[in-house]
Order: C-alpha cells, then structure tokens, then sequence
C-alpha cells in the first residue's frame, strides 16, 4: 500500500511591517491661486522595516496621485478646445 502526504506552506509573515500611505496633490494656475484638478492617491506596502514600508508605500501613493492628476489635467484641456 502506497501512501502520498501533500502539503502546502504559505510564506511566513513574521517580523513584516505594513503601512498605507494617502497622498493628495493639487495643480495650481499660475499666475493666480486657482486650483485648476486636485487628487489623492492611496497605496499600502509589506516590508521587513517600517520606514522601507512607509516610503515604498509613499512612493507608490504619490505615483497614484500624479497619474490621476496629469489625467483629469488632460480630460480637463481636450474640453477647453
């Protein structure tokens, strides 16, 4: 009689850090004060440290924002014409 034991290991979370980050961005007309888009970005990251989690999660969020930003920017232009 032949016996088959199969197992699965998830990767162990121990000793991780996670952290989220919200980034919020404004494009402003200059001359002027006028807020022409505004946006925000959200991201989270996993890492072995506070601060290398934090950052990357900056990094990310703020990468968000700008995209969205640069977008409604655009959207915003290709009326105007």
């Amino acid at each position: 009689m032949g016996v088959l034991i199969v197992g699965q290991r998830r990767p162990a979370m121990e000793g991780l850090v996670s952290c989220r980050a919200r980034v919020e961005l404004r494009l402003i007309v200059v001359p002027g004060r006028t807020v022409a888009v505004s946006d925000k970005g959200v991201a989270a990251r996993v890492d072995l440290g506070e601060a290398l989690a934090a950052k990357a999660a900056l990094e990310d969020a703020g990468v968000n924002a700008l995209d969205a930003v640069i977008l409604r920017h655009a959207e915003a232009q290709e009326k105007k014409k």
